[in-house]
């Protein structure tokens, strides 16, 4: 019995494991049918969804389309509908002020508008706000310029000038100026001594400090890590390296910088005397009596500026446009700024007056700003790559007569600077008239680029000369070989060995310092044959002193003290050109060039379907993507100013 009843389980066992081994065959195969099924169902709701997304496309570019159709005929768009006179521009310029002007291009100009929309980065372009201002000297029905200058950024003291000289004019055609902030800051403050009236919020103030120039030292941070520092430099005042040797400033650097800021300062006051109630007025008192001085107005920084004439009116910018609207409407219950119909942003107002030239005399204005390097970080880099493919383009332009660099720049790679040079001395030699317009700095490489100029041009306060070389490293050696790390192995010479965890070779650091030398020798042979001066009395205008306009004027480095303007002027006087007609050009890069079909029709059409977050990450990378194209990356030397703090 007990055999028939270990048989009769024995088959219900076997009947079990047929069951589940069918069983299991049968659930893999439902499963792979539902994978197929899931697969079709996506492969045909995905061509559905691309064949809408392609409908819409086509759509809208067929609009788009109809649309550029009927601008070849009817001419470009037209500017904002005004229904009243204007007689007031208002300048919102909250955000950075751009020396160069904007890349062009639907990359750059996504860009901006998204990080406007997104971060508030708001940007704007100096020759936008001159050209707003240019327009108002010839327009008689304007009255009225409002200015708010709250968190603007980016102007220097050059920019300062060159804005205040067309404000003064437009003061004296009995045009009223004003400026409005919370808080100014100097730079800003000093644009606003041209206006007609300041006026100050009640709890902000005039931010007066003075100058300083100083530097971060880091020796002692270094001899704790155990780096060691490999110096190479040509020039005794060439203070960039000090940081890294030193733990404070030298006594030749110290009384050179402190020259320099007394000397800057001054200036900024001389601006500052634009404004009748500073003239004779201490524009900042030391920081003892400036604290005595706060004491008797209870802390109150607004009033006593206002009683010390700093500013003429203690009251928010929305009150005052309050009272602009009850003024010109005899509404008292207005609070919105957009009902004053009388009031055109100013990059409306340019648009409502643009006109396009046809002048057949080109003077083209390049744009150098900001560390020169070998490869470009941004469509504004003043890179190789950047700059020789517009010189380029203004060489086959056959109506070209003047090209001015416009330099604001501390120097940078001697690689660099020296490809800009050799095309400039091109350009040069192609009878094209080449100007140096220096604004802010134009130190040491920037100064090699100068040295190409037929006539160099620099406001008061411009920074020039610092020159000379310097190249530098940091040794790992000894805190690597604290922590164990060594290096060894074999070489057929010692050139070919790159020292990492071993101490450079003597004879390493003397073919440095000769190729410093080298360098060094050709700046001096370079400036002295492009200014006429004696380069054996390089000791004046070399070794890496900085000077300011009037002094470089003094030493030959600079023919003219003027600003961007000037050098405009004069490079129409010297061509013998009617300036009725001259076309003057600002350039820029055009990121356009590198775009593809399909990038073209994603910008135009497809981002509008995307989040904006997105767009900003596909274009930042397209950007990224375009930049790294089609530059030697190997860096020589650098010649770069030592003032980081100005």
């Amino acid at each position: 019995m007990q055999d028939f009843n270990d048989k009769i389980i024995s088959v219900e066992t076997e009947e079990k494991k047929g069951i589940g081994f069918f069983g299991a065959i049968w659930h893999l195969l439902s499963f792979i049918g539902a994978a197929l099924t899931f697969i079709r169902n996506f492969i045909g709701n995905a061509i559905m969804v691309i064949i809408i997304i392609l409908i819409v496309i086509a759509y809208n570019f067929a609009s788009n389309l109809t649309q550029e159709v009927q601008t070849v005929f009817k001419g470009p768009n037209q500017p904002p509908v005004v229904t009243e006179d204007i007689d007031t521009i208002y300048f919102a310029l909250n955000g950075y002020i751009q020396e160069a002007p904007f890349a062009k291009g639907k990359v750059e100009s996504l860009l901006r508008e998204l990080n406007a929309g997104l971060n508030g980065a708001y940007s704007h372009e100096l020759i936008a706000i001159e050209k707003a201002l240019d327009l108002a000297l010839k327009d008689k029905k304007i009255k009225t310029l409002i200015f708010d200058i709250q968190n603007a950024s980016g102007l220097s003291m050059s920019n300062v000038q060159r804005l205040g000289e067309k404000i003064q004019k437009l003061k004296a055609q009995g045009k009223e100026v004003v400026f409005s902030a919370l808080t100014y800051s100097q730079t800003n403050y000093a644009l606003a001594s041209y206006a007609s009236k300041i006026l100050l919020d009640p709890i902000g103030e005039v931010g007066l400090k003075g100058i300083s120039l100083s530097n971060l030292y880091y020796k002692g941070l270094i001899d704790k890590l155990e780096l060691r520092p490999y110096i190479f430099r040509a020039g005794h005042y060439k203070s960039a390296v000090e940081p890294y040797i030193r733990d404070n400033m030298s006594d030749d650097v110290k009384a050179q910088y402190q020259e320099l800021a007394n000397s800057l300062w001054q200036e900024y006051k001389k601006e500052l005397r634009v404004r009748t109630s500073l003239i004779n007025s201490e524009i900042l008192p030391s920081a003892a009596n400036y604290a005595n001085l706060l004491e008797q107005y209870g802390g109150d920084v607004a009033a006593m500026q206002h009683k010390l004439k700093l500013v003429d009116k203690l009251i928010p910018l929305d009150t005052y446009l309050y009272e602009l609207y009850a003024k010109n409407t005899n509404k008292q219950e207005a609070r919105d700024f957009s009902e004053l119909k009388n009031v055109l942003s100013y990059q409306d107002y340019i648009l409502l007056n643009d006109q396009k030239s046809s002048a057949k005399n080109n003077i083209y204005v390049v744009y150098g700003i900001g560390t020169i390097m070998d490869k470009a970080e941004d469509t504004q880099s003043f890179s190789p790559d950047n700059i020789i493919p517009i010189l380029n383009n203004i060489q086959k332009d056959k109506n070209a007569k003047t090209v001015i660099m416009y330099l604001n720049s501390p120097g940078g790679t001697v690689t660099a600077a020296s490809a800009i040079y050799r095309k400039l001395m091109q350009l040069k030699a192609n009878g094209i008239e080449i100007v140096v317009s220096m604004n802010g700095v134009a130190a040491s490489g920037a100064y090699l680029i100068s040295a190409a100029a037929d006539k160099i041009y620099a406001t008061n306060t411009t920074l020039t000369g610092s020159i000379g070389v310097f190249a530098m490293a940091l040794g790992l050696d000894k805190i690597l070989n604290k922590y164990g790390v060594y290096q060894d192995g074999v070489s057929t010479n010692e050139l070919a060995v790159t020292p990492i965890a071993t101490q450079l070779p003597q004879s390493l650091e003397r073919i440095y310092n000769l190729q410093i030398q080298s360098t060094y020798r050709n700046f001096i042979d370079t400036v002295a044959t492009a200014r006429k001066l004696d380069k054996n009395n390089y000791l004046e205008f070399a070794e890496g002193q900085v000077f300011i306009a009037s002094k470089a004027k003094k030493l030959g480095l600079v023919d003219e003290i003027g600003g961007l303007n000037q050098a405009i002027k004069d490079a129409v006087t010297t061509n013998k050109l009617n300036e009725n007609n001259v076309k003057v050009v600002h350039c820029t890069v055009n990121t356009d060039e590198n775009l593809s079909v399909f990038e073209n029709i994603f910008i135009s059409h497809i981002q509008a379907y995307l989040p904006k977050e997105l767009s900003l990450l596909i274009l930042e990378s397209k950007k990224a993507k375009v930049l790294s194209n089609d530059i030697n990356q190997d860096k020589v030397i650098l010649a770069l100013d030592p003032i980081n703090a100005l």
